[in-house]
């Protein structure tokens, strides 16, 4: 259902593309809040994208979906053909050229980020086989692509609070990457939109959700005390804040992003 990037210069900033054709998804598709940021590039019919406020956004064209600190539903009531790419966490800035911090719960169009991208949205448009859309998907990515000399500080800062499962101090991280308390907050402003805390606290959130479904019947406070939170008090209102309803409820809707495509 997925794959992995191909060129040399995308592996360690994108995670992985994911493909969806069909006439229609009946049901509302839950973005959770994850840490990643992601780019969809839309070949069917416009989609609706309901924020958790309750407003409505038309899609119409491909985009950039900014870090979530909310759920966003999707609405696709017409024929869907899309192709999914999540990016690493630290790398958004690489491939819009806009601040991260501006685009949190919220999405810019790619035409706005580079308006010479349609001869290659038109060849994945008539891409047949996955490996073509791969390689369409690609070619768009390196016409996107920029470079930032923090980048690299970013991308390490993000991998030790992924490694962590969100449980890490800080003051820890910026003695890891090498920088002061303030270079890694404007790291993080500029590279991935959080902030080294909040994200932080996003990734705990899904690092726990992902274990406790994967498990199914698992014994939560072991893997709640492994993710840093002191009780199932504690999960349970981050849990709601991030997915907009309690552990109980989500885990029977399974109707998340990744319930399709199993990113965790």
């Amino acid at each position: 259902m997925f794959h992995k990037p191909v060129d040399a210069q995308l592996q360690g900033l994108v995670v992985c593309y994911w493909f969806i054709d069909a006439a229609a998804i009946p049901h509302n598709t839950k973005m959770l809040p994850d840490g990643y940021s992601d780019i969809m590039i839309n070949l069917g019919e416009p989609y609706k994208l309901v924020s958790h406020d309750g407003s409505i956004s038309i899609i119409d064209g491909s985009v950039l979906f900014g870090q979530r600190t909310r759920p966003l539903l999707l609405q696709q009531p017409g024929i869907v053909r899309m192709i999914g790419i999540r990016l690493m966490p630290g790398s958004e800035f690489l491939f819009s050229g806009v601040k991260a911090s501006d685009l949190v719960n919220s999405f810019i169009p790619l035409t706005a980020i580079n308006n010479k991208l349609s001869d290659i949205q038109q060849s994945l448009t008539t891409a047949s086989t996955d490996a073509d859309r791969i390689k369409y998907t690609e070619a768009l990515l390196l016409a996107l692509l920029c470079t930032d000399a923090g980048a690299e500080k970013a991308l390490q800062a993000t991998g030790i609070v992924m490694e962590a499962k969100g449980d890490v101090v800080v003051e820890d991280i910026a003695r890891q990457v090498g920088v002061s308390y303030k270079q890694l907050e404007r790291l993080f402003a500029k590279h991935v939109g959080l902030s080294p805390k909040a994200f932080a606290r996003v990734h705990r959130f899904y690092s726990a959700f992902a274990q406790v479904r994967a498990l199914q019947k698992a014994n939560w406070m072991q893997v709640l005390h492994s993710c840093g939170y002191y009780d199932q008090a504690h999960f349970i209102k981050d849990f709601s804040y991030f997915a907009g309803v309690t552990p109980s409820i989500q885990f029977s809707a399974k109707d998340t992003l990744d319930d399709f495509f199993g990113f965790a």
